[in-house]
Order: structure tokens, then C-alpha cells, then sequence
């Protein structure tokens, strides 16, 4: 009876080494799966990270860079000419002065001026 009973404990033992391979194969492919699924995953990541990365270097540059249309206003001893400049009626809207004629023109012209120098004109 010690023989038998030892092969059954021997057979017993090869279907669990058989159940335990089988569960490594599988849990192998598993693992290879889920490695492919992280590496895809971290791809994206990595392109989307690298996207954000470009957008904020060029953002930044927008936001801080050096501008051709932006100027220094600090340069010392320099004085802003529009500071106080507030005007009171849009230039569109102030109708054209005759301005009178000195005796060093000829006559016959005038000189219209609407808040923006205006060529001469004659009349």
C-alpha cells in the first residue's frame, strides 16, 4: 500500500507541476501584454509631453521674448511724449480750420489743418 499511496502523491505532485507551468505561461503572456500596453501608453505620453513642452517654449516666447513691434521704455533720460495724451474728441470728428494767410504766401491759397497735417490746397 506504501507504493501505491506514494504514487498517487507522485501523480498528484506532476499535476500540479503541470497546473503551476501552465499558470506561469499564462501569467508570462499577461506580463508581455500588459509590458507592449505601457510601452504604447508611454509613447503617447512622451509625444504629448513633448507637444506641451514646444507650445509652452513657444508661448513663452511670445509672452517674454524680444518683440520688433515692443520698445524699452525705461531708457533713462528719455521722456514719453503720450503720457498725458488724452484726447478729447476723436480726430475723425474736429472739422477742418481755415488758418488766416501772412503776408509771406500768395494769395488765393489756404491751409487746412483737421488735427492731422493735410497737404495744401488751392482754391
Amino acid at each position: 500500500m506504501a507504493s501505491n499511496a506514494r504514487d498517487i502523491q507522485l501523480r498528484e505532485l506532476k499535476d500540479t507541476i503541470v497546473q503551476l507551468n501552465t499558470t506561469i505561461e499564462t501569467q508570462n503572456t499577461l506580463i508581455a501584454s500588459l509590458q507592449k500596453t505601457m510601452e504604447t501608453q508611454n509613447a503617447e505620453k512622451d509625444h504629448t509631453i513633448a507637444g506641451l513642452t514646444a507650445q509652452l517654449e513657444y508661448l513663452k516666447h511670445k509672452l517674454f521674448g524680444s518683440s520688433s513691434e515692443r520698445w524699452r521704455s525705461d531708457v533713462p533720460g528719455q521722456l514719453n511724449l503720450f503720457s498725458d495724451y488724452v484726447p478729447a474728441v476723436s480726430e475723425e470728428e474736429v472739422p477742418p480750420e481755415i488758418i488766416e494767410q501772412s503776408a509771406g504766401q500768395p494769395s488765393g491759397q489756404r491751409h487746412y489743418r483737421c488735427g492731422v497735417r493735410s497737404p495744401r490746397t488751392m482754391e
